[in-house]
């Protein structure tokens, strides 16, 4: 979509395949890179797990199992 309003010569570089082969190169040469081809995803959020189950379950097109996490911040500033 983006693409077809540039000119020709102008390219586009996807930042979320950038930052995974980027992650990939800093977990390979700390030694912790897995090659499970059948790994676990464990899946959490802060906000309503029904919205982030029925939104991630969209984008993955599977269905996913959402645990809720409760952060406690600790000096948190609030902007008025």
């Amino acid at each position: 979509m983006i693409k077809s309003k540039l000119r020709e010569d102008v390219t586009i570089i996807s930042s979320a395949k950038e930052t995974a082969i980027e992650l990939s190169t800093i977990l390979q040469h700390k030694g912790i890179l897995s090659d499970n081809l059948n790994p676990k995803h464990r899946f959490f959020t802060t906000g309503s797990v029904l919205s982030f189950e029925h939104i991630a379950e969209r984008w993955l097109g599977y269905h996913i199992s959402v645990e809720c996490v409760h952060l406690l911040m600790k000096n948190a500033c609030m902007h008025n």
